[in-house]
């Protein structure tokens, strides 16, 4: 019953990871007002071509597309009485059509990973296994946070490699791979924007994830007292 009860702690700690980081992600990549501001900071006017006035109107129109309140990505640009501009490519849409997709499966993963997280935690109250599952659930921080030293280490020493990887692993196709000459979805979405995106998810991941650690941990001390752990460690 000891090795059930911390498999199923490794497997809750792996599910409430997956619930928080889905739901750092969603939140993130469809905020207007985070979108609108990366978007100003690392892709100014001067450097995208697009007027500073129509920068709300434009991430407003992204974080809709991302959330599925409008079916269409495109940007009709009014030239004042000198014409309109059609500003994304067929190929642009594409992409965000994929990119779509994968906010798409995030939310699925949230929802799952939410079900998972409560019928976990049914069984463990039926089974009468926190003491074991809790230390099961903090192998499973530690070995989260593993995973994550080797991620940031390999972001720190090849930043590029792991964005082509990451690209890769997610699209089936070559679509991503824009030209900042004649497309503007990369040029309001450059490298920096996408780094900031990372440092603000990943930021937010490690402080939920350092508490929920220190939760498991603090929990583990209270259940198991002392003399309580002598006796269970020798079973």
């Amino acid at each position: 019953m000891r090795l059930t009860g911390r498999l199923l702690g490794a497997v809750l700690t792996l599910s409430v990871c997956l619930l928080i980081l889905s739901a750092v992600i969603y939140a993130a990549g469809t905020d207007q007002r985070l979108m609108l501001h990366l978007m100003r900071v690392d892709a100014p006017p001067e450097s995208t071509g697009l007027p500073a006035s129509q920068y709300a109107g434009m991430a407003e129109m992204i974080t809709a597309y991302l959330t599925d309140r409008t079916d269409t990505f495109q940007y009709i640009l009014d030239m004042d009485g000198q014409g309109t501009w059609i500003l994304f490519h067929d190929y642009e849409q594409a992409h965000m059509q994929d990119c779509k997709a994968l906010f798409q499966l995030d939310m699925r993963i949230l929802i799952t990973s939410a079900g998972v997280t409560a019928v976990l935690v049914t069984m463990l109250s039926l089974l009468h296994v926190w003491r074991a599952a809790l230390s099961g659930a903090r192998i499973g921080c530690l070995m989260i946070f593993g995973v994550l030293g080797c991620l940031v280490l390999w972001g720190c020493l090849d930043f590029s490699g792991l964005f082509i990887t990451f690209h890769r692993l997610a699209f089936s196709n070559g679509l991503w791979i824009l030209n900042p000459q004649t497309d503007l979805l990369i040029r309001l979405m450059p490298t920096a924007f996408f780094v900031h995106y990372i440092l603000l998810i990943a930021g937010a991941f490690l402080l939920a994830t350092g508490v929920y650690t220190f939760a498991v941990c603090r929990m583990e001390r209270v259940i198991m007292r002392p003399q309580e752990r002598r006796v269970y460690d020798k079973r």
